[in-house]
C-alpha cells in the first residue's frame, strides 16, 4: 500500500551537524512500515505517520524522532499495548530499497545520520561502509575514540624519528608501545596523514640534541 502528499523536504548539507534549508513543495510517498503493517506508515522523505486507530493517538499523525547516543534517528512504534523502538533509517530503507540482503548494512550516502530519506540510504557491506568512512575521514585518527595521539604527535613522532630518535625513546614521551611507534614510522597505522607544508612532517621544529638509544629491531 502506498500513498502521496505533499511536503516542504528539508535539503541537509553534508556531514554531521550540517545545518538544513527549506525548498519547495515536493511529493511525498508513503509506504506501511514492515512489521507493523495497519499500524503505521513511513515516508520516502524520512517520516513515519500512524494510520491505525490507537488509545489517545491520532490517525495520520507524523511521529516525533529523536536521536540515540550513536546520532541515528530512533522513533517509538506501539504494537499490541507493547512499546517498540527503531531505528528510523532502517524503517525507510526495508520499505523502499527492500529486505536488507545478508552481510549488509544500510549506508547514510551524505554521511549524515539525521538524513533519513530514501534517496539518501543504500545497502553496502560492512567493509563498504568502513571504506566510504574512512574516504571522507570519519572514524580515522582523532575522530576514533580510541586514538591515544593527535596528528601533531603522529607527525612529530616520524620527523624524530628521521632524526635518529629510537622507537623506545618515542614511544615513552608519547605513552605508547614501541611497536605503536614502529608502526607509525613504517606507515601501517595512520598512513593516511600526509606531511604538512613546512619543516618536514609536521611543521615540528627539529627537538635537541639527545642521548639516542639503539633502535629496536625492524
Amino acid at each position: 500500500m502506498t500513498s502521496d502528499s505533499r511536503y516542504r523536504i528539508p535539503i541537509v548539507g553534508h556531514g554531521e551537524g550540517a545545518s538544513a534549508c527549506y525548498t519547495g513543495l515536493v511529493m511525498e510517498r508513503w509506504r506501511l512500515v514492515v512489521g507493523f503493517e495497519g499500524g503505521y506508515e513511513v515516508s520516502d522523505l524520512g517520516r513515519v505517520r500512524r494510520v491505525g486507530a490507537g488509545r489517545g493517538s491520532r490517525v495520520d499523525r507524523v511521529l516525533r524522532t529523536r536521536a540515540n547516543n550513536s546520532g541515528y534517528q530512533v522513533v517509538g512504534l506501539w504494537m499490541r499495548n507493547r512499546p517498540f523502538h527503531r531505528l528510523l533509517h532502517r524503517l525507510v530503507a526495508v520499505a523502499f530499497l527492500g529486505t536488507v540482503p545478508p552481510g549488509h548494512e544500510v549506508n547514510h550516502i551524505n554521511l549524515t545520520k539525521s538524513d533519513c530519506r530514501a534517496a539518501n540510504l543504500e545497502y553496502v557491506t560492512r567493509g563498504e561502509n568502513l571504506r566510504h568512512r574512512a574516504a571522507v575521514g570519519i572514524g580515522r585518527g582523532e575522530q576514533n575514540g580510541a586514538s591515544k595521539l593527535t596528528e601533531n604527535q603522529v607527525r612529530a613522532i616520524r620527523t624524530a624519528h628521521q632524526q635518529g630518535v629510537g622507537y623506545k625513546r618515542l614511544a615513552r614521551e608519547h605513552g605508547v608501545s614501541p611497536r605503536g611507534v614502529r608502526a607509525i614510522v613504517k606507515r601501517s597505522t595512520w598512513g593516511w596523514l600526509a606531511p604538512s607544508d613546512q619543516d618536514g612532517e609536521g611543521g615540528v621544529a627539529p627537538p635537541p640534541a639527545l642521548h639516542l638509544e639503539p633502535r629496536l629491531a625492524p
